[in-house]
């Protein structure tokens, strides 16, 4: 009985636009990048410009380096999974004290009210 093995893939261009934004935003060159993601700076270049395909090991590091949701890439359709950006606005609520919260919570709500009258 023969198994087949499907191949997994994925389109890695947005993940590779994605890296070169956070890694840009970091200020990291894209030589000091592949050092920290132990590839060669060609290689990152590949990823970041051409959508090659990461190894599983990369995009550990990616992610865990600039805290971005891998999901949302691998699972473009899956509407429950939390993009990068939800991802970096929790970790930016983390810091915000009590007082600070009514207000972002005051601002999230009018911007709530304005899209449900848009509709």
């Amino acid at each position: 009985m023969s198994k087949r093995i499907r191949k997994i893939t994925f389109d890695t261009r947005k993940l590779g636009q994605a890296i070169r934004t956070a890694r840009e935003q970091k200020q990291l060159t894209r030589e000091q990048l592949s050092e920290k993601l132990e590839i060669t700076p060609r290689h990152l270049a590949d990823i970041e410009n051409y959508g090659k395909h990461p190894s599983i090991e990369v995009l550990y590091r990616v992610a865990i380096l600039f805290n971005i949701s891998i999901d949302q890439y691998i699972f473009p359709n899956d509407e429950s999974i939390k993009s990068s950006r939800h991802r970096a606005i929790e970790d930016s609520l983390k810091r915000l004290s009590e007082r600070e919260l009514i207000f972002v919570e005051s601002v999230v709500d009018g911007v709530v009210s304005l899209k449900n009258a848009e509709k």
